[in-house]
């Protein structure tokens, strides 16, 4: 499997440690927003990703914890790029496939996918990541955004 981060642009600038969020929704916006002041997407990814993730949930519980990989599409995207927060306390998403299970959400990995075509690949790498044990822990416990960022770079090694 080729390393996700290949293709896509990710530094420790696109980490946020201890997000403090009242909902889903609300670490979402935050979580763009960093993506947005990067330059990363537009104006209106925002918008667009809190409106997908009503409509294509993207919480997942995963063996040690809950993660969400919210994204949207390229149309909103600057350039291909990826954003983790590790939440302060964990937040509620809708359960992906389903239209109400809820499940407590520790980290979100944000996609700005600017090629549509390899969306399926990214979430491909990401879900094979996940399936590796202590991996999510690890990275749930780093304390500095160069600690996490190094933390999720080794997913794919």
């Amino acid at each position: 499997m080729s390393n996700l981060l290949n293709d896509m642009y990710f530094d420790e600038n696109l980490v946020v440690i201890d997000l403090e969020a009242t909902d889903s929704k609300d670490a979402l916006t935050k979580l763009a927003t960093v993506l947005k002041e990067k330059d990363v997407v537009k104006d209106s990814f925002t918008t667009a990703i809190l409106k997908r993730e009503t409509v294509y949930p993207t919480g997942l519980m995963c063996e040690e914890l809950a993660v969400a990989i919210p994204h949207t599409d390229a149309e909103h995207v600057n350039k291909q790029a990826i954003a983790v927060a590790i939440l302060k306390e964990p937040v509620q998403f809708v359960q992906m496939g389903t239209e109400n299970d809820l499940v407590d959400v520790k980290i979100m990995f944000m996609m700005a996918i600017k090629e549509p075509h390899k969306q399926m690949d990214f979430l491909q790498a990401l879900m094979f990541a996940f399936m590796s044990k202590d991996k999510l822990t690890m990275l749930s416990n780093c304390k500095t955004t160069h600690e996490a960022a190094e933390c999720f770079k080794g997913f794919f090694e």
